[in-house]
Order: C-alpha cells, then structure tokens, then sequence
C-alpha cells in the first residue's frame, strides 16, 4: 500500500473482504490522513491505486486510526464499516475523535462526526455489539499538555454512527508507562474494547 503509511490496522467484513486503514502522511510527515484499501482475496492483492479516503478533510492530521466492521447477523447495521482517529490539535482539529462509516463495503464514508467531548482523545479502539451498537475507546490527554493522560473514556451510538452520547469515564487515573517515550503514555498501554458476542450488555475494556 502507500509508501510511509503507518498504524496499520486490518479488519474483515461482513462480505469477507479484507479492509486495511493507514494513515498516510504528507511530504515531511507535517500532516496525516487516514485512507482504507481493499483486499476480496484473501489479502493476496489490494486496490493500492485506488484507496478510499476514510475520513475526510484529506491532510488534517488525522492521527493513529482504527477500523472495524459490523459482522454481526441480524444486527441493524450489519456490513457497516467504521473508522475513527484523533483530529490532532492544529488548523483542522481540535484533539477529538472523529467517526465516519460506510455503507457500500468501503467504496465511500460519511461525513465524520465527533465522538469525544473533551479533552484530546487519543488511539481510539472500536468495537460493535450484539445490538448493532458501535463503541470507541481512547486514552484522554490534557489539551494544556499533550502526552499526559488523564484517564480512559468511552461513548457508544445506538444509530449506527450517526449519533454520539456523553462519554463515560472508565477511570480518571491517566496510563504512564515513563521512559517508553518521550511522552509518557505512548506505549501498550492504549486501550481496547471488546463486546460479547450475543449479549449485547457486556462490554469489555482492557489497558
């Protein structure tokens, strides 16, 4: 796929096909965006010339991205594809989180909409449920000082990406893994979200 992409990310539809999010910068890596290729077989080839641009506006530092497909039978949103990344802090963002999906097997994206309320919201990981429901998670950072996490927070839509709720706070007690990086929570230490399969009360959250 495109040449100095990064955070890869692969997940596999309803329909099987194959879909990879990367996020790709511009000259110089001043800015990032996040586009999706397609594999229907197996992973052997990609639409490399022809990738889908996730979330849109293209180069606006859209940062550390994840996808996921909801494979769930009988679910209203069955097939729908979901991506979501942080709008870095600068002329196109403010730090959220931002969520688009796609209806027609990643050929397009909506309009991304802003799940996080406050805050910089940081490697956000999805998740479906067993009711059709699509779940973020992410590492919340202070906006006076980037790097410097103040917690975990997750929001879910109950109308297939269109609409986001108040986030709830998982814990207020910020991930620091010191000395892994020059900021102090960019480690293993991001969050991720799992459902159960079929009782769509379970949610899980590990970090």
């Amino acid at each position: 796929c495109s040449a100095g992409a990064g955070d890869p990310v692969v997940n596999f539809g309803a329909e099987g096909a194959a879909s990879y999010l990367g996020m790709t910068p511009t000259a110089g890596n001043a800015q990032k965006t996040q586009y999706l290729y397609r594999s229907t077989n197996g992973g052997a080839t990609w639409n490399d010339g022809n990738p889908t641009l996730a979330i849109s506006p293209a180069f606006a530092d859209d940062d550390k991205g994840h996808v996921v497909a909801d494979t769930t039978s009988g679910s209203p949103n069955f097939g729908t594809i979901y991506v979501a990344a942080t709008a870095l802090p600068g002329p196109a963002g403010n730090g959220e989180v931002r969520l688009a999906r796609s209806t027609d097997n990643g050929a397009s994206f909506s309009t991304p909409v802003q799940v996080s309320d406050a805050d910089i919201g940081f490697a956000a990981n999805l998740a479906t449920g067993a009711d059709g429901a699509i779940y973020a998670i992410w590492s919340a950072e202070l906006t006076t000082n980037r790097g410097t996490s103040v917690g975990v927070r997750v929001d879910r839509s109950d109308d297939g990406g269109v609409n986001f709720g108040t986030d709830s706070v998982i814990t207020a007690t910020g991930i620091a893994l010191g000395g892994v990086r020059a900021e102090p929570n960019r480690g293993n230490g991001f969050p991720y979200i799992g459902t159960h399969p079929t009782d769509p009360n379970i949610v899980y959250a590990v970090w």
